[in-house]
């Protein structure tokens, strides 16, 4: 995957190579975080629009927490958008060593260089909380 600048909404991550449905694409990785530390944070964030905000919130074992991705760590996963006609990932939340975890794995079948990867969080949340 490469990071490319998307118009009208900032730096966005492209295909560098065919993915087939179902394939893993990547982690969104950050720091996991209850939900009382996770509205604080967003409140500090929102103060402060140059730092931006990258949070995920899921449901795991009836307690809601959130991965915080706002600190930049190299890793691609918190620069995927969102799109409500055009998404082609789905997250799913996967347990690794015990903790929860959000991956993004396609959709569909995604070919090289051509798609912006994209999420469509209202109707792929349902999938993570159920």
């Amino acid at each position: 995957m490469v990071k490319k600048e998307v118009e009208g909404k900032g730096l966005g991550v492209f295909t560098s190579k065919t993915f087939k449905k179902c394939d893993f694409i990547c982690e969104y990785s950050g720091e996991l975080i209850s939900n009382k530390e996770s509205m604080e944070r967003e409140a500090y964030y929102s103060s402060k629009p140059s730092i931006g905000c990258y949070m995920f919130y899921f449901w795991y074992k009836t307690k809601k927490y959130c991965i915080d991705a706002t600190k930049d760590n190299g890793r691609m996963g918190r620069l995927i958008n969102h799109s409500k006609l055009a998404h082609n990932l789905v997250p799913k939340l996967v347990e690794n060593d015990g903790r929860p975890t959000i991956c993004f794995f396609a959709a569909r079948d995604i070919r090289k260089h051509c798609t912006t990867m994209a999420i469509e969080t209202k109707a792929l949340l349902p999938s993570i909380l159920g």
